[in-house]
């Protein structure tokens, strides 16, 4: 969470555990011992998922074409230690055992394709300007229906009609998930929560598309991000919008609010699948949200190998966001955008004021407003103080970046956060 975030001249630290060292060495030794598990090529990852699950059928798409640009990529680019690579298959064999199971789940209940997605509301806007608070106030709202993390991760078969033995497992494996990327980055915490229970942005139905932009600020990765800037986002859409499909099938009917800051680089895929969508953009002094994303960046790196120096992880978010934001611009600017689907909202007002953002959101979209949300809203507020898990310290001088310039380059974004 940003909420109230401030710059500060003290860099953040980037210390390893102790226990990486040892672990690095049995994980090389198991490799050279020819363990399966650890092999990155594509046809072992599609083996050992389909042996993990039981299942074959990955469903309708090409996956293969950007998973395959992803694999090189890090073979090429990423620079990861033995526990990294080791990480990184089993996210990615993770990832196939998802889409396998979900395949599944549309065969054993064919209706879970009819149930009905309408008005969507998507928090949107560059990293780091306020979506994580704005999307955990919005959780308040009793019409609305939350992404929650565990559900996103392991969405198949549905909850509604999951036991609830495997509910709690499913519900564990996001809790030790969330808490080993802790243990692996220390200093994360500061700079974004996860929660098994709490809401979470939505990018694992994309992911499972292999047609994410999270994956590419993991490592760096030229090519993958070149061909996501070129594709049409289609198959990544539809498993976004099965996953919804999915979650709320067997409930009440409800709009979703959604969160996910990388949609600003597919938004012209995401009004063909949600053609009634919502959507709030958030706006903040790109000086200020700049370099948080770049500390943020280098502590996802820390995940799978060292992270990069602080220049160039500076110069590679600078680049990474002038193409979403540009993306995202394009579609804004065209005939064919629902400008009354849309509302601009700037940080410092959002921080001033939570409460009544929130009941201005409601308002312009005609979503109900409940009994009791204001309480609730305040109670949030009250527990969701700043800085809760530590504070996040980040400055531009210390990723090589210049406040002035930045606010020329993200003209646009400057003017509407003021």
């Amino acid at each position: 969470m940003v909420r109230g975030e401030t710059m500060n001249s003290q860099p953040a630290r980037f210390n390893s555990p102790w226990w990486r060292t040892p672990v690095n060495g049995l994980v090389f030794l198991l490799g050279k011992l020819g363990a399966k598990r650890l092999r990155l090529d594509l046809d072992s990852l599609l083996s050992l998922s389909r042996r993990a699950t039981g299942l074959s059928d990955f469903g309708p798409g090409d996956f293969q074409t950007p998973l395959l640009l992803l694999l090189q990529d890090f073979q090429k680019h990423s620079e990861a230690d033995p526990l990294g690579r080791a990480l990184f298959g089993r996210n990615l064999r993770f990832l196939l055992e998802t889409r396998l199971r979900a395949t599944q789940a549309l065969k054993d209940y064919p209706a879970i394709l009819q149930v009905p997605v309408e008005k969507p509301l998507f928090i949107l806007g560059l990293p780091r300007t306020g979506t994580t608070f704005l999307q955990g106030l919005l959780s308040q709202v009793a019409c609305l229906r939350s992404y929650i993390n565990w559900q996103g991760m392991s969405p198949a078969p549905p909850p509604s009609v999951s036991s609830k033995r495997n509910i709690q497992s499913r519900i564990a494996h996001s809790r030790q998930r969330n808490s080993f990327i802790y243990k692996l980055s220390p200093g994360f915490i500061t700079a974004h929560e996860l929660h098994e229970n709490e809401p979470d942005e939505c990018n694992h139905p994309m992911m499972t598309a292999f047609q994410s932009f999270l994956f590419g600020v993991y490592f760096h990765s030229p090519d993958y991000l070149n061909y996501l800037f070129q594709c049409d986002f289609r198959d990544a859409y539809y498993w976004h919008k099965v996953h919804l499909q999915m979650l709320a099938f067997g409930l009440e009917n409800k709009s979703w609010v959604l969160k996910g800051p990388a949609h600003l680089g597919s938004l012209t895929a995401l009004l063909q699948a949600y053609p009634d969508a919502r959507m709030v953009f958030t706006h903040r002094d790109p000086a200020d949200s700049l370099p948080s994303l770049a500390s943020l960046l280098r502590f996802l790196h820390q995940v799978f190998a060292s992270p990069p120096p602080a220049k160039e992880a500076g110069k590679f978010t600078v680049e990474y966001l002038e193409k979403i934001l540009a993306a995202g611009q394009r579609t804004r600017t065209s005939a064919q955008f629902p400008s009354a689907q849309a509302l601009d909202l700037k940080y410092h007002d959002l921080v001033a004021d939570p409460v009544g953002t929130v009941l201005k959101i409601l308002g312009h979209f005609k979503y109900e407003e409940d009994p009791g949300l204001v309480s609730r809203l305040e109670a949030f507020c009250q527990a969701n103080k700043q800085h809760r898990k530590g504070k996040h310290h980040y400055s531009l001088e210390e990723f090589g970046l210049e406040s002035g310039e930045i606010r020329q380059r993200f003209a646009f974004e400057w003017e509407q956060s003021r």
